[in-house]
């Protein structure tokens, strides 16, 4: 007999959503946009400090809400959820291919 947990996993691809927090509306913009990140690697854990999209417009981070990691195919990539004083944004890290991605803004 096999010991193990059935875990479910659940994925929802929505572009745009709106969602309510705390009496207020929250729009949530899907995104798969590569992005150029400017990071602190201190010691195995990294840190985004700011992120430039497309068009160069500039993104200091003012905290990391949460780090995780998650699985696509045979590699984990990082997920990192990020705030300034306007939004958060999910990014994500390929370390296999060196690569960042913005994934999600949550604008208020």
């Amino acid at each position: 007999m096999a010991s193990g947990r059935n875990i479910k996993s659940y994925k929802f691809d929505v572009s745009v959503f709106i969602r309510y927090t705390k009496n207020s509306l929250m729009q949530v913009e899907k995104l798969d946009e590569p992005i150029r990140v400017v990071a602190d690697f201190s010691g195995k854990k990294v840190r985004p400090l700011s992120f430039t999209r497309h068009q160069g417009r500039r993104y200091d981070i003012d905290r990391v809400n949460l780090v995780y990691r998650t699985r696509v195919g045979d590699r984990y990539h990082w997920c990192f959820a990020c705030s300034d004083a306007a939004n958060t944004y999910v990014l994500f890290y390929d370390p296999y291919a060196l690569r960042w991605t913005l994934r999600e803004i949550q604008m208020e």
